[in-house]
């Protein structure tokens, strides 16, 4: 599938709106929930009809694509978000992070799909304003599929909490790929340093590589996501129902796992190159060795070479018949007297 230029924002003031991805080709799509306790009603939702007014209970918009700058300008004024709040909704490269504004939150977050390891991982910004939540994804895949079907479930309770609760969830499902993601990536890490420990891999470096850069995606999605929420837990908890403050906790400790799990894999990946370069290293030491062993046996058989080879008139043992076998003799026990010389100073 072709894809765009990426967009730069260099030059412009702030606050402008300026789609930064890659993915402008694509059609957006928008679907809408409207639910309570006694149902919920799912359908495709209209530009104009995004802001879920009427009082028909709590809303969930979601949207697939963010590069409708019309869009999210009438998404921006129904729901009076700033400038600078859609301007980092739409740039893909923002960092994640949590604001607040005007009883409204927005959080900037990645999403990773653990079971394949997709990288760069896809820009999601979730905001809750009442009782309302919409989610924008920079994706046209349906990222939050199963948040959708535990709502239209009737024997899920989520439907008969708050807004927040919804809000919660999403972040949960975006948060619950991190950890496995990464487990994924400890054992490529296991097997990769098991075949090295095995010498059964010969050219570990291309894939330590590959490694290092797939565990380094990881530092920008979720060591600034954590840092955050953990900063703005208290602001974050009086924003939120008393009730969903079990699943902000648990969101803080699967991210906490998460970065932890990071770090160790960071400070694992120099491990193998230290292997690889000891490998290496050993290998040369051995060609070395045996480069060696084979000049030291062949200093003293050259120099017997050397001096038969002279060009002398009167050589004495040049008359007799077995001077010639008896050479050879003399140099093949010199041969086997400094290999077993080696063998016994431990030298081979």
């Amino acid at each position: 599938m072709p894809q765009t230029k990426r967009v730069h924002k260099t030059g412009l003031p702030p606050g402008s709106l300026l789609y930064t991805g890659t993915h402008a080709h694509r059609k957006v799509v928008a679907r809408q929930y409207l639910y309570h306790p006694g149902g919920v009603i799912s359908r495709d939702a209209e530009s104009g009809s995004l802001a879920c007014t009427g009082g028909q209970g709590k809303c969930w918009t979601e949207v697939r694509g963010l590069h409708d700058l019309d869009l999210m300008e009438k998404i921006g004024k129904e729901l009076g978000l700033s400038a600078l709040m859609l301007e980092d909704i739409l740039n893909v490269r923002h960092a994640p992070a949590l604001s607040t504004a005007n009883g409204t939150l927005l959080l900037s977050l990645k999403y990773i799909d653990w079971e394949t390891s997709s990288l760069p991982p896809v820009h999601v910004n979730l905001l809750l304003s009442g009782d309302l939540v919409l989610s924008f994804a920079d994706s046209d895949k349906p990222l939050f599929e199963a948040v959708a079907r535990r709502l239209e479930d009737e024997r899920n309770l989520l439907r008969t909490f708050g807004a927040d609760h919804l809000f919660l969830r999403l972040v949960d499902l975006i948060t619950d790929h991190y950890l496995p993601a990464l487990q994924a990536l400890r054992d490529d890490f296991d097997r990769l340093l098991e075949g090295m420990m095995q010498e059964v891999h010969d050219r570990p470096l291309p894939d330590i590589i590959a490694l290092h850069r797939r565990v380094a995606a990881f530092r920008p999605v979720v060591l600034p996501l954590y840092s955050s929420l953990s900063d703005l837990q208290s602001e974050l908890q009086e924003r939120l129902s008393p009730g969903a403050d079990p699943y902000l906790r648990d969101i803080l400790d699967h991210l906490r796992q998460a970065v932890e799990e990071y770090r160790a894999l960071s400070e694992s990946i120099p491990m193998l190159l230290e292997l690889h370069h000891t490998h290496v290293s050993n290998r040369m030491n051995a060609v070395m060795k045996t480069l060696t062993v084979v000049a030291s046996i062949f200093i003293p058989l050259t120099f017997l070479v050397g001096v038969y080879g002279m060009n002398f008139t009167h050589m004495p043992e040049l008359g007799y018949p077995w001077a010639y076998p008896a050479l050879w003799a003399l140099m093949l026990v010199i041969a086997l007297g400094m290999l077993w010389y080696m063998r016994k100073r431990k030298w081979l």
